[in-house]
């Protein structure tokens, strides 16, 4: 689904987060997915080209960008995430692996832990 659109996991994560946040700084995004800032910065690029997103400067710091959704971006990001979401279902139904919910809680469980590690072994 996200071939046929001409995006990678890169683009659709971003788009994800800009549409999610309602607008978000360029190094938020590179935070939030891991994401090498050049291989961000080209992902960003393309969203802007195709009339996804666009950059305004952040109120707080004029030198900073904000990108924020078009309506395109926030119907496109809907419906892949929408693709996405269903497609996740699919391949674990009947799978014998547990569900998407047990999966999200036992790594935030795991995350819950390894925050409370780094402050008491610090």
């Amino acid at each position: 689904m996200l071939r046929e659109e001409g995006f990678t996991w890169n683009h659709f994560d971003a788009l994800l987060l800009v549409c999610v946040t309602r607008g978000i700084e360029t190094r938020r995004i590179a935070a939030e997915t891991g994401v090498a800032k050049a291989t961000l910065t080209a992902a960003i690029r393309t969203l802007i080209a195709r009339g996804l997103v666009y950059r305004i400067p952040a109120e707080h710091d004029r030198r900073t960008i904000v990108l924020v959704p078009t309506d395109a971006g926030m119907r496109l990001a809907k419906r892949l995430h929408t693709a996405v979401d269903d497609a996740q279902t699919s391949i674990l139904a009947g799978s014998g692996l547990p569900s998407g919910d047990l999966i999200a809680a036992l790594l935030r469980e795991l995350a819950r832990r390894g925050r409370h590690h780094a402050t008491t072994n610090t």
